[in-house]
């Protein structure tokens, strides 16, 4: 990025020899348009929230792999094939630490389109969809995922994820 020092610009040397007063008021017209143009450039208001951002994606697999009552991750265990064969034949309590464990090892990832569904530029928030896959073993399953990523005052984004149901 290029800097202008537009404080400090000098006249044409035919017209240097002018009083002060008017070299500075040939410069203030400069100083106005160059910053209405920087108004303009940086948004007057900082960046908006990103639907696609890595922290924005990264906020989202948290989310969801952080919740206990995720059904998304259940119906991928239930529905793996080699998980099925661990806990055949097993007893009860024996079933339930494998299937925690195959939960806890499930692999989660947001596809790679995000779409915007609404942005509320006054609140400086943007909602959006995504579809999140979950790996159990050798099973994968995938739902639509709906998420809000709120940009606070002081920069950072706030992300929170809708719960979805099967």
């Amino acid at each position: 990025m290029h800097f202008v020092n537009i404080f400090t610009r000098k006249l044409p040397e035919s017209g240097a020899s002018g009083p002060p007063a008017a070299q500075a008021a040939l410069a203030r017209p400069l100083v106005l348009g160059c910053f209405s143009v920087f108004l303009l450039l940086s948004g007057c208001g900082g960046t908006e929230p990103e639907c696609d951002s890595l922290d924005t994606r990264n906020s989202v697999v948290k989310i969801v792999s952080d919740d206990n009552n995720n059904a998304l991750v259940n119906y991928a265990a239930k529905n793996s094939s080699s998980v099925a064969a661990m806990v055949d034949d097993k007893l009860e309590a024996e079933k339930s630490a494998i299937w925690e464990k195959a939960r806890q090892a499930a692999v989660y990832r947001l596809d790679d389109t995000i779409l915007m569904n609404s942005r509320n530029r006054s609140a400086q928030e943007v909602t959006c969809i995504g579809l999140l896959y979950v790996t159990v073993a050798d099973a994968t399953a995938q739902k639509e995922v709906e998420f809000k990523v709120k940009q606070t005052a002081d920069g950072k984004s706030i992300v929170s994820v809708n719960p979805f149901l099967f």
